[in-house]
C-alpha cells in the first residue's frame, strides 16, 4: 500500500515493531506457566513426577529449573515449592514487563502515526493549492472537505490500530500453532479443521465490504457537499423560497447514506457472530477430546488448560481477520480518494521562460459562451456579458 510510506520514513516504527514483537513472544509464555503451576500442585497433591507442559514450557523450564534448586538449596525449600513460586514469579514478572514495554510502545506510536496523519494532510493541501481553477469547477468543495477530513482520519485509525495488529496477529499465529502442535498434535489438527471455514468466511466478508466503505465515502462527500452549498448561499435559498427544496435534496442523498450503511451493518453483522460461533464449536471439541485424553492418561491437566489458552490467543487472531479486513478495506478506499487528489495533474503551470505581465487596461467580453463542470451538462449556455474595468458581476444559481 503506497501510504505505507508515510509511516515508513519514522525511526521510531522500528522500535515499535521491535517492541510488539518482544511483547508477543513474551507473552505466548503465560498460557505454558499457568499449565505447568497446574501440573505442579497435581504432582504434589497426587505424588507423581511433574512433566512441564511441552512447547515452549519445556524452553521455560530449562530457564526456571536451576533457580527452582538454587532456592531448594538456599532456603531449605521443597523442590515442588520452590518450583511452584518461581512458576508463580515469572507470571508477575512476564505481565510486568509486557505492560512497561506496551506504554512505550503506545508512546511512540503516537510519534508514527501523528506525523504520518500530518504529512499526508499537507501533501493533500499542497495538491489542492497548486489545482487551477477548472479542477475546482468539477470538484464539489464538500467532497474535497470529506477527503481532508474523514478519510484522513480513517487512513489515520488504520495507522494506529491495524498496523501493530497485523504484525501480532501474524506472529501470535505462528507461535500458538508451534505450542499447540508441541503439546497435542491430534487436537491441534481437530480444531484447525475449522480454521478454512473462517477463512472462506472472511474472505466473502471482504468482498461484500469494500465496495460498499468505497460508496460510503462518496456519499459522506456527497452529503457534506450539499451543506456546504447550502449554509454558504443561505441568503439565496431563503431568497428565492428554496428552502423545501434544498431540504428534500440533502433528505435524499442522507437516506442514500443511510441505507448503504443499514446494508454494511447487516453484513458485518452476520460474518462477525460467524466467527464467535465457530470458535466456541471448537472449545467444545477441545474440551471434549482433551477430556478423553486426560482420562487416558495421554495428557496432563496443565497441558489441557495451556492448550485451551493457547487456542483462545488462536481464536482471537482468527476473530479479528473480520475486524483487520473491514479497517483495511476502510483504509484503502480513503486512500484511494486522497492520493486522486494528490495525484491530480495540474491543467495550468507557469513556464519556466514565462514573461511577467504588466498592468493590463480596458475590458472583458463573453459572447456565446457555455459552461458545464462535468464537460456534458451545460449549467450556462449562449451567455453574452462585458465586465467594465471596476465592476463585479455576479451569476446567481438555486444556492448562490
Amino acid at each position: 500500500m503506497r501510504s505505507l510510506r508515510y509511516v515508513t520514513q519514522y525511526w521510531q516504527l522500528k522500535v515499535v515493531v521491535a517492541l510488539v514483537v518482544f511483547n508477543t513472544v513474551l507473552m505466548m509464555f503465560s498460557p505454558s506457566i499457568i499449565g505447568s503451576i497446574i501440573d505442579v500442585v497435581k504432582s504434589v497433591a497426587s505424588e507423581t513426577e511433574f512433566v512441564p507442559t511441552k512447547g515452549m514450557g519445556v524452553i521455560l523450564y530449562g530457564i526456571l529449573a536451576p533457580l527452582a534448586n538454587w532456592i531448594s538449596g538456599t532456603l531449605g525449600w521443597q523442590i515442588d515449592t520452590a518450583t511452584l513460586g518461581v512458576f508463580a514469579f515469572a507470571l508477575i514478572f512476564v505481565a510486568a514487563i509486557t505492560s512497561l514495554f506496551s506504554y512505550i510502545q503506545r508512546y511512540l506510536s503516537a510519534f508514527v502515526y501523528q506525523g504520518a496523519e500530518y504529512s499526508i494532510r499537507n501533501d493533500l493541501y499542497n495538491s489542492l493549492l497548486e489545482q487551477s481553477f477548472s479542477f475546482y469547477d468539477q470538484q464539489r468543495t464538500g467532497q474535497l472537505m470529506s477527503r481532508a477530513t474523514t478519510d484522513i482520519g480513517q487512513l489515520s485509525r488504520f495507522y494506529r490500530m491495524s498496523f501493530s495488529m497485523i504484525i501480532s496477529t501474524l506472529l501470535t499465529a505462528v507461535l500458538v500453532l508451534y505450542n499447540v502442535f508441541s503439546i497435542s498434535t491430534p487436537l491441534t489438527a481437530l480444531y484447525l479443521v475449522l480454521v478454512p471455514l473462517t477463512m472462506v468466511s472472511a474472505y466473502i466478508y471482504s468482498k461484500k465490504i469494500r465496495p460498499l466503505w468505497a460508496k460510503t465515502r462518496q456519499q459522506f462527500g456527497d452529503i457534506t457537499s450539499v451543506l456546504q452549498e447550502n449554509l454558504m448561499g443561505l441568503r439565496v435559498v431563503r431568497g428565492f423560497a428554496m428552502e423545501s427544496y434544498e431540504e428534500q435534496k440533502l433528505s435524499d442523498v442522507c437516506e442514500t447514506y443511510f441505507d448503504t450503511k443499514i446494508t454494511m451493518g447487516r453484513i458485518r453483522g452476520f460474518y462477525g457472530p460467524m466467527g464467535t460461533f465457530l470458535t466456541s464449536i471448537g472449545t467444545m471439541l477441545i474440551i471434549y477430546y482433551g477430556g478423553i485424553q486426560i482420562i487416558n492418561n495421554a495428557m496432563t491437566v496443565g497441558s489441557l488448560m495451556a492448550f485451551y489458552l493457547y487456542v483462545q490467543r488462536l481464536g482471537r487472531p482468527i476473530r479479528m481477520i473480520s475486524m483487520m479486513t473491514s479497517s483495511i478495506q476502510q483504509a484503502a478506499a480513503a486512500a484511494d480518494r486522497i492520493f486522486e487528489i494528490i495525484d491530480a495533474e495540474v491543467d495550468v503551470s507557469d513556464k519556466e521562460d514565462a514573461i511577467e505581465l504588466k498592468e493590463i487596461e480596458g475590458r472583458l467580453v463573453f459572447e456565446n459562451v457555455g459552461f458545464s463542470y462535468d464537460g456534458e451538462n451545460l449549467v450556462l449556455k449562449d451567455i453574452d456579458l462585458v465586465a467594465e474595468p471596476g465592476k463585479t458581476i455576479a451569476i446567481l444559481g438555486a444556492t448562490g
